[in-house]
């Protein structure tokens, strides 16, 4: 029975690995739409579809694309990207996501892999829209490119795919130990040192106890946990500006 409780919550995560509350779970880098540090670039309007290899419903253009054909000293100067769709009264503002300090990508919120190639989702407004990852752009997720850190789980694992329910007072402990570290402003109490695709589809990290960290015997010194709770929910951290 537990052998297929845990199996069920496995199919849950790995379903919600690419999408979950509506949130963005990566950025994709357009080098013909943005570019980092403010320096200029190819630009080319790009297709959008109403799906993953479906109908056209537009064009992701610059609202200014004469700013973008030479360096600048200010990213403010930079234009914004907007959706221009067929039969709309004016383009949309694309949403876009920080990548890194002041890098910007446009913000993924799911992910399709087809016998075409592997498509993203993004939105302008309320609109959602899915566009093919070209040669030239690149997929950043954040909870296998960019996770910096774990804040809390509910699931430890011996191994990838060999995990059981955290124990509450275990819990309140390792939130309790981030708490007071010293060395971080993040409130994670692991460092996360490692990071694996286990055989049921999850990813899973490793996790240890920082060097010349206090002991406490109800704290492992190191475990693995899913990148996801069973809710879906990511475990991980990224904050592209510090804290």
């Amino acid at each position: 029975m537990l052998r297929v409780h845990l199996f069920a919550i496995s199919l849950l995560a790995l379903a919600n690995s690419f999408s979950h509350a509506g949130e963005p779970v990566g950025g994709l880098t357009s080098p013909t739409l943005l570019a980092p540090e403010c320096l200029a670039i190819p630009y080319a309007p790009v297709p959008v579809f109403r799906h993953a290899n479906g109908v056209r419903l537009g064009t992701l253009k610059l609202e200014a694309p004469e700013l973008a054909k030479v360096d600048t000293a200010a990213c403010d100067a930079r234009p914004r990207v907007m959706l221009h769709m067929r039969g709309a009264p004016a383009p949309i503002p694309v949403e876009l996501t920080e990548v890194g300090y002041e890098d910007f990508a446009l913000a993924v919120f799911s992910v399709r892999d087809l016998s075409v190639g592997r498509w993203v989702r993004g939105k302008a407004g309320g609109q959602y829209f899915w566009m093919p990852i070209s040669a030239s752009a690149k997929l950043l997720t954040f909870e296998e490119d960019l996770v910096q850190g774990v804040h809390q789980f509910d699931e430890v694992c011996v191994v990838p795919g060999q995990c059981m329910q955290a124990p509450a007072h275990v819990i309140q402990k390792i939130v309790a130990a981030g708490r007071v570290r010293d060395d971080t402003c993040y409130g994670n109490a692991y460092d996360l040192v490692d990071k694996v695709r286990g055989k049921d589809g999850r990813l899973y990290y490793y996790l240890q106890l920082p060097e010349g960290a206090a002991q406490d015997s109800a704290i492992p010194p190191n475990l693995w946990v899913p990148a996801r709770t069973a809710a879906g929910a990511w475990t991980g951290f990224f904050y592209p500006r510090g804290c």
